[in-house]
């Protein structure tokens, strides 16, 4: 039975068409196909890319890609993934008619709210909702064969009373209030409903003009071009203060990588497309300063180019750092015997107490370089023991494997032989099957018993072979039968 459409504003121009497309996704989702995860996010030099391509809606659905639509909530996810992977800025990439009202002021706070930067972009329709949620980034290119706008809202009322009456159908609606669920299908819209749905849709547009007017610093008084719905063409959108300038989709990602590297500069964070970032740090835990991670591990290539770099000449900085090591306070002859006893050196002078210095930045990370060699080392050792121990294994199950193969061969000889009987008495020629594994010598012996009973029936009737006269064979008995059963055949 086709589905029954009721009154909903939506921000785009198809509203019957939307619905029948929201209708079907949700049929679908309903039917218990499990759905994977979709991915709307492409990360490219520390950009992250959505794609916003379809009818926007604020129900989830797996098929909802099946019939054009994306919802809010796929948007946010995916926004909130490529913050987490630790993108520098955002770029939406949006070819969409628009959609519902329901979720689109989420969206847009949401979008908003983001703590990297946000560019939208479009090379094909960002109108509606989605110029809506377009308007909520802090830049917003399209290409100048694109179209942006569609400032307004629609709702849509389909009444099937005409239709009803002629199937000989009559509907009676029955409410508590005269402003109940108005605008169905079996009943005519009456003047004042129609007027107490347009306020609706009067309401939803004005919030939409204000949304626009702020996003955009354009003046409300302003506006009456853009307010009449109206889609602009390229740098039309410019002239009216929709769209910042007009440039192509590799253009936009250029502004959105410039964005990224001065945000990431100041995070001290980057991300590649090789999966580094998300590879080797650790986004569960963060500094006392900031958002900055450590590498979860470090290479011996690394260490080596940190040892060589540690003995190079230091700069003038280094060694004014230096001689205000070697210039600090040092222990008195009290502290300094301390110190000693502390450390369990109870035996050694003051002289020596006081003889002691400071080692130099250089030092100090010449020192953990080295540890840090020597933990890698040993790491490396213990590599090669597991490795060792791996191979020793893999020994021992080979000699079970064959130790198991041997002890199988008599059984299997026996079944074998089982196999060929029952052959020869279905007129078969009797086959070898050495080369048959244990499993496969079972399956083949299964197909061949059962093919065996179904084509000898104890008790049943066998050909004569003078001629077409039958013998009738005597039936056995319960035991006799479960006898032969027993036999395994």
């Amino acid at each position: 039975m086709k589905k029954q459409y009721v009154a909903l504003a939506i921000l785009e121009p198809f509203g019957a068409e939307f619905l029948e497309a929201e209708y079907k996704a949700q049929d679908a989702q309903s039917s218990g196909v499990e759905a994977p995860e979709s991915k709307l996010l492409t990360i490219f030099d520390d950009v992250g890319i959505i794609e916003v391509k379809g009818k926007l809606t604020n129900k989830d659905s797996y098929f909802n890609s099946w019939y054009g639509l994306i919802s809010y909530n796929e948007i946010r996810a995916a926004a909130v993934e490529a913050v987490e992977m630790g993108v520098g800025s955002i770029l939406f990439d949006i070819d969409s008619p628009g959609g519902a009202v329901a979720g689109i002021g989420d969206i847009s706070n949401f979008i908003q709210g983001l703590d990297v930067p946000t560019v939208a972009h479009t090379s094909g329709t960002m109108a509606s909702a989605a110029y809506f949620m377009g308007a909520s980034c802090e830049k917003v290119f399209a290409d100048d064969m694109s179209e942006s706008g569609s400032i307004g809202v629609v709702m849509q009322h389909m009444e099937m009373t005409a239709l009803l009456k002629k199937e000989g159908i009559k509907v009676d609606v029955i409410r508590s209030g005269k402003r109940k669920a108005i605008g169905g299908p079996y009943e005519k819209l009456e003047p004042e409903n129609r007027k107490y749905l347009q306020d609706q849709v009067d309401t939803y547009a004005g919030k939409f003009f204000e949304f626009v007017s702020e996003q955009r610093g354009i003046p409300l008084p302003a506006m009456d071009e853009i307010m009449d719905g109206g889609t602009f063409i390229g740098e039309e959108s410019v002239q009216v203060g929709l769209i910042d300038k007009i440039m192509s989709f590799d253009e936009a990602l250029l502004v959105s990588i410039t964005l990224a590297e001065k945000t990431l500069d100041k995070n001290n964070s980057s991300v590649n497309n090789s999966g580094y970032y998300r590879n080797n740090y650790d986004f569960s835990k963060s500094t006392a300063e900031g958002d900055t991670t450590m590498p979860k591990k470090i290479s011996k290539a690394a260490l080596a180019a940190l040892a060589t770099a540690g003995k190079t000449a230091p700069a003038a900085e280094d060694k004014d750092k230096d001689e205000n090591l070697k210039n600090q306070q040092t222990p008195s002859e009290g502290e300094g015997e301390n110190l000693n006893a502390d450390s369990g050196n109870q035996d050694k002078g003051e002289g020596e107490g006081e003889g002691q210095t400071t080692p130099t930045a250089e030092e100090a990370l010449q020192a953990d370089l080295t540890a840090m060699q020597e933990k890698y080392d040993a790491s490396q050792i213990d590599l090669a023991e597991l490795t060792t121990k791996l191979e020793k294994a893999d020994e021992v199950v080979e000699a079970l494997k064959a130790t198991h193969a041997d002890e199988m061969k008599p059984l299997c000889s026996v079944i074998e032989g089982q196999i060929n009987t029952m052959r020869v008495a279905l007129s078969l020629t009797s086959v070898s099957m050495e080369a048959f594994a244990p499993a496969a010598l079972m399956v083949e012996y299964d197909n061949i018993r059962k093919t065996f009973e179904s084509s000898l029936i104890v008790g049943g009737v066998v050909p004569n072979e003078k001629g077409n006269d039958q013998e009738t064979v005597e039936p056995k008995s319960r035991n006799d039968v479960n006898e032969i059963k027993n036999l395994g055949f």
